[in-house]
């Protein structure tokens, strides 16, 4: 089923009231022996510095004989044990030279938080329907100096039929998805009882540069970070100090474009039938998979509810990132904590997008994919190593209220480990952003399928929703 967050302002859940009862910046249980300070890999230099996007776990009832301040306190504790094995997440960044960051592992602490919302656990929610009020149910600590900011947040919210929200939001300098859901399972074994059956690897210089030069001063993926589009209006209320001073009372819309997120599932039938679909006509030992499949129906689908194969030769970019752990000589250890995501790119006309068949922005998902090799992982290391300021890049791509696409997936998230003793998590979403952003897909595991989380233009959000070939797989 198709569904969208219109209405929000009207619905029950946007009215939700969440009271913080406890805040507490939580430090690792015993002092350990560690390094004071942890040089980052220079993947980690070029992601964005906040934190990720805020990935939110529901359960259903915690037992009779677990209040939720026994809950919190025991979650604390493990937290607090967690720490110390997963001793960067205490610490705070620190600049270095060429616009660098390093981890000062100082023990100061993670940032937790327990409230309580005045409602039972909306259904909505649960399933995807509307995630309106979500941003409740976490925060963010940006500040003006990032290296005061915890490296992680958390925030549990207790709803009236006893039902729970977790959210852990891990700094993205820090940690990336596969990273982030092993130290939230480390934490569930330690909650548990359990000991974790493995120690995390932080030894980021198995992701150093070779040090021999690399053959081109540009990169295909990299580059200076594009800037955010500002509406005109925005830019002469800043430009004039009566006028900046009436922005906070402002509509929010009147300042940022309408970007309503909209949920899209597909079934694990629906999602046979589109890879079925997405190898007809293939070559005898072409591959593609699931992934690839969705990923370039969405890219197809998108694209033509922008209208941009309207526009004579518009070119249009899709950008994912690859798991680098297994790509690199040798291979990451499993355990291993930090950044090793690999951005790559698919281009392609948008004419092209939609005259070919499926299979054929399928073969060009999976030819980025397959580029992801030990070379590539290597070329990517060296290029950012010569760079003069790490601070100044980011991708290149245009994606907000611009022709790109940039798609984060998180099918592989472990959902059938979110358990603390009384059942699976009923759901895994990601919150309601506080700024919108155009262009951006979010693909969550969901028992029975895969949930599309897009991110669109009001405008042309409608004409996805009326977008025949996206909605067959639908559902």
């Amino acid at each position: 089923m198709a569904t969208t967050q219109r209405g929000e302002k009207s619905s029950k859940i946007s009215k939700m009231k969440v009271r913080v009862l406890s805040e507490e910046l939580l430090k690792p249980k015993t002092p350990a022996d560690h390094p004071k300070l942890l040089e980052l890999s220079v993947i980690d230099q070029v992601q964005p510095r906040f934190h990720g996007p805020p990935m939110l776990a529901f359960l259903g009832p915690m037992p009779d004989a677990l209040p939720f301040e026994e809950f919190v306190q025991r979650s604390k504790e493990a937290w607090a044990r967690t720490l110390v094995a997963y001793y960067p997440l205490a610490g705070r960044l620190v600049r270095q030279k060429e616009g660098c960051l390093a981890i000062d592992c100082n023990d100061a602490g993670i940032l937790v938080r327990a409230a309580e919302a005045d409602c039972p656990l909306p259904q909505e929610m649960v399933t995807g329907t509307s995630m309106a009020g979500s941003d409740k149910l976490f925060f963010t600590e940006r500040g003006e100096d990032i290296t005061t900011v915890p490296l992680l947040l958390i925030q549990f919210t207790r709803f009236q039929d006893n039902s729970l929200c977790m959210y852990f939001g891990f700094h993205h300098t820090v940690s990336d998805g596969a990273s982030s859901s092993l130290a939230a399972y480390y934490w569930i074994e330690l909650f548990k009882g359990k000991e974790p059956p493995f120690v995390p690897v932080h030894d980021r210089s198995l992701l150093k540069a070779s040090g021999e030069p690399v053959p081109s001063k540009t990169h295909a993926v990299l580059g200076l970070a594009p800037t955010f589009p500002i509406p005109k209006v925005v830019k002469i209320m800043l430009g004039s100090p009566r006028l900046k001073r009436v922005i906070p009372y402002l509509p929010k819309r009147m300042i940022l474009p309408d970007v309503p997120l909209h949920r899209l599932f597909f079934s694990k039938g629906k999602l046979e039938a589109l890879k079925k679909d997405a190898c007809e006509g293939l070559p005898a030992g072409r591959f593609v998979s699931t992934n690839d499949a969705l990923t370039a129906l969405l890219w197809r689908s998108i694209s033509a509810a922008r209208g941009l194969h309207k526009i004579p030769e518009q070119k249009t970019r899709l950008a994912f990132a690859a798991d680098g752990r297994s790509k690199t000589e040798p291979p990451l250890p499993e355990e291993y904590f930090g950044g090793a995501n690999i951005t790559t790119l698919s281009d392609a006309t948008a004419a092209d997008l939609q005259n070919q068949p499926l299979s054929w922005s399928a073969s060009k998902v999976r030819d980025s994919v397959s580029r992801v090799d030990a070379g590539y992982v290597r070329n990517v290391v060296d290029w950012i190593a010569e760079q003069p300021n790490k601070a100044a890049l980011g991708l290149n791509i245009n994606a907000h209220l611009g022709p790109d696409l940039l798609v984060s997936i998180l099918t592989k998230f472990p959902i059938d480990l979110m358990d603390l003793g009384w059942g699976n998590a009923l759901a895994v979403a990601p919150g309601k952003y506080h700024i919108p952003f155009d262009g951006l897909v979010v693909l969550v595991g969901s028992r029975g399928g895969v949930c599309a989380f897009v991110s669109l233009l009001a405008g042309h959000m409608k004409k996805l929703m009326k977008h025949e070939p996206l909605l067959k797989y639908v559902g």
